[in-house]
């Protein structure tokens, strides 16, 4: 009697189709890590406007001048001026960032991320 020995691992066919599940998770998190990097950029400028005593009376307008320089400092490119919000509000401006990000991750398929940073800042006069 013959035995027939039981075929092991997988076909070239599965591996091609677990290199490509990689490649795409792979592009996708190469397309993904730069967008959340620059939000946790844009949410310590916002963050960081508390703490910084020369914006101690100065308005709306010369405040989003100083948000627009540090963003430059930082190399945000995805947030402009219309995106960022400047209301006062009793004894303090409240200072809100919101945007979307759309990255294209493959042909026709997009990657859309949506942020909201939010900061308050004491009205010195």
């Amino acid at each position: 009697m013959r035995s027939i020995k039981r075929q092991e691992g997988m076909t070239a066919i599965g591996w091609l189709l677990v290199i490509l599940l990689v490649f795409v998770i792979a592009m996708f998190f190469m397309k993904l890590i730069p967008i959340y990097l620059e939000g946790f950029n844009v949410g310590s400028v916002i963050s960081g406007l508390a703490d910084d005593p020369t914006l101690s009376g100065k308005n709306a307008a010369e405040i989003r001048k100083v948000i627009l320089r540090r963003f430059d400092v930082n190399m945000v490119t995805s947030v402009d001026s219309s995106d960022i919000y400047i209301a006062r509000q009793g004894g303090q401006y409240v200072i809100e960032v919101e945007y979307e990000v759309r990255k294209n991750l493959i042909g026709n398929l997009d990657i859309v991320a949506s942020f909201h940073k939010e900061a308050s800042l004491p009205v010195l006069r």
